[in-house]
């Protein structure tokens, strides 16, 4: 694996004749207005931000009439991980507490809009992005790199036309989304000035409020707390709007918490969830500031109870990222605790990446007993591979020292049950500590498709029988959190596991594994058998840095001793790549030599490779070695027509 170049710094330069942004990197010509084609020069000062151009306006348009106490944070601020810091009066003072008859009914209308959530009809929800803005997912970095172009589209739109109520919504949730992106990417300062951009363009008051809630949010990171409650100071604690009322509670509970004040946290975002409604952009974060404050009172069975009614309503992936507060050194570390006792997902703890491109986050949890089926040793790191404007969170791994407990090919032969491909087979967990073991045989190379259904959140294991090592894996790329398990796969015996995702569930379940001979060219005719021929597929299974891992070797071309063809993989986690391979067979030696050529299907962290192989005497079976320095063998049989 190679980490990737690391990003230039991108700004939004505006056309001294139309006012629209352009986006330009540091250092580079900015050319031609694309809207009206103005040159577009900048000056020094519009090419580098200089300290107070990362100042939000607010903070200088707005005086206080309060006195602010400096706090220790204040005097020496950092832009990635603030320390904690005392309560102060005259610091919280300026978060509104709404209170009294009015607020009763307040209360009353905001839940009834919770109840009856609609975002497509909603010009605040964050949860749905607008009609023809492409979504943006933290695991996605390939569509997050479009965002700023995204954004820089948006603004120029809602100057253009002002009173657009579909540009005003594309450009506030472009905004929003850009601050998520550098939130999690632990540096959301950058976001600053798309929002403050934002801030100018959109009439809306719901959408300004939401916008400097926002840049509260910046301020309270890096460590300002005093520009983060001037900042909240212009927003209306008393918002009759579901989106916007939550937006500015969670900020200011997650300001009290950052602040030292944990009982204003709590009284802002509710001491259960039955207590307050929030929006559902919102609501992972109000849980996770409600569970920090139970954790840290002691009350830990009312924090477990919050985080696995959270754990039900909302994505693992999410859930885990708000975890990952605790890396910026906000009050959210109390989190990982509970955190530990109520769920310690499986279905990642086997993915691997670059130290080069990851930031590793070690949290000091030691993991339950109860919950340490299959692992020894065990102490939660989270793991954040940086990639463009987006985030991949590995959402559990484990210590060096941590050692993954499988049933070992002797135990798992003990107990397997035969059985037969394309015929459904029914079971039940009766403890939730079952592991069910079913074997089945293939004579040549077959597309597997296995299913399984349940009532509860299933998990399937795949072995080839006489290894220990995982092929494959998965939890729920089924129907509902269901799962599957589909691949080509070689002759041989193979062990299936079924047990449930947290090893926590019981229930009946009915196991479907379908299989289909891979198409392939006809049998070659006698004396043939040695050569390659174009259209034919080879599968099996190399070795290499994230384990075994399942391959196909297409070959699209055959000319003489020149061979054209492409590189199929997937590793245990279901991550898939392909690219080209080209090289040569030479018949008299059998041996196959193809090196690598452009990626078909480029996944985050991997590098092409090589191979070097030879066919064996009746032409069935290749086997070599992928001639890359963190891979080894490789053994692959010959797919032949149906």
């Amino acid at each position: 694996m190679t980490p990737p170049p690391s990003d230039s710094d991108i700004r939004f330069l505006n056309c001294p004749s139309c006012g629209s942004p352009k986006l330009v990197n540091a250092g580079e010509d900015p050319g031609t207005c694309e809207y009206c084609g103005s040159e577009m020069v900048p000056s020094d000062s519009e090419m580098v931000p200089s300290d107070s151009e990362m100042v939000p306006s607010d903070r200088e348009m707005v005086p206080s009439d309060r006195e602010i106490v400096p706090s220790e944070a204040d005097s020496a601020p950092s832009p990635v991980a603030p320390e904690p810091v005392q309560a102060s009066e005259a610091l919280v003072s300026s978060i509104v507490l709404p209170s009294g008859p009015d607020e009763e009914e307040r209360l009353v209308e905001l839940w009834e809009q919770a109840e009856d959530y609609r975002p497509h009809l909603n010009t605040y929800a964050f949860n749905r992005p607008p009609r023809g803005v492409r979504k943006v997912k933290e695991d996605d970095p390939e569509r997050a790199s479009l965002l700023p172009q995204d954004l820089a589209e948006a603004m120029a739109r809602c100057r253009k036309t002002p009173d657009n109520p579909d540009a005003q919504r594309r450009l506030y949730w472009l905004a929003r989304k850009t601050w998520s992106l550098w939130t999690f990417r632990r540096d959301p300062g950058q976001a600053r000035e798309a929002l403050e951009t934002a801030l100018e363009l959109l009439p809306d008051q719901g959408h300004q409020q939401i916008i400097r809630c926002l840049l509260a949010d910046i301020s309270r990171a890096e460590g300002d707390l005093q520009s983060a409650m001037r900042l909240l100071e212009r927003c209306d604690a008393r918002s009759s709007l579901l989106d916007v009322d939550s937006v500015y509670r969670t900020t200011a509970a997650h300001l009290a918490l950052a602040s030292g004040d944990h009982d204003l946290a709590l009284k802002l975002v509710g001491e259960d969830h039955d207590e307050r409604p929030f929006e559902p952009a919102s609501l992972p974060l109000a849980t996770m500031i409600r569970v920090t404050v139970l954790e840290q009172r002691g009350e830990t069975e009312e924090a477990d109870r919050e985080l696995r009614w959270l754990k039900g309503r909302t994505d693992l992936d999410l859930l885990a990222s708000w975890i990952t507060e605790a890396n910026r050194g906000t009050p959210l570390a109390a989190t990982a605790q509970t955190w530990a006792r109520v769920k310690l997902p499986k279905e990642k703890k086997r993915r691997r990446v670059s130290p080069a491109r990851a930031r590793v986050v070690a949290l000091p949890v030691e993991v339950p007993e109860r919950r340490q089926k299959g692992l020894k040793n065990a102490v939660i790191i989270i793991v954040i591979a940086m990639v463009g404007l987006g985030v991949v969170l590995y959402e559990q791994v484990f210590s060096e020292d941590a050692v993954e407990v499988h049933l070992d090919a002797a135990t798992r032969q003990a107990q397997a049950i035969p059985i037969a491909l394309n015929q459904p087979t029914r079971g039940r967990l009766a403890e939730s500590s079952d592991d069910h073991v079913y074997a089945f045989s293939l004579e040549r190379p077959t597309q597997m498709t296995i299913t399984v259904a349940s009532d509860f959140d299933t998990y399937l294991e795949l072995y080839r029988a006489s290894d220990t090592e995982l092929l494959l894996e998965d939890d729920d790329s089924g129907e509902d959190l269901n799962a599957m398990l589909n691949a080509p796969l070689a002759p041989g015996d193979y062990h299936l596991v079924v047990h449930s995702y947290d090893h926590e569930s019981t229930g009946d379940y009915t196991l479907n594994p379908v299989g289909a001979a891979l198409a392939g060219q006809p049998a070659a005719p006698e004396g043939s058998a040695r050569y390659l021929r174009a259209g034919e597929q080879w599968v099996g299974t190399y070795v290499c840095a994230q384990g075994r891992t399942i391959m196909t070797l297409s070959i699209r071309s055959v000319d003489g001793t020149q061979v054209d063809s492409t590189f199929r993989f997937q590793t245990a986690d279901n991550t898939m790549g392909e690219f080209h391979m080209s090289g040569t067979f030479d018949p008299s030696t059998k041996r196959l030599l193809l090196v690598p050529g452009a990626w078909i299907q480029d996944p985050t962290g991997f590098t092409a490779a090589g191979l070097d192989g030879t066919m064996s005497s009746d032409g069935s079976k290749l086997t070599g070695r992928i001639t890359h320095e963190a891979c080894g063998e490789f053994e692959a049989y010959r797919a032949v027509g149906r």
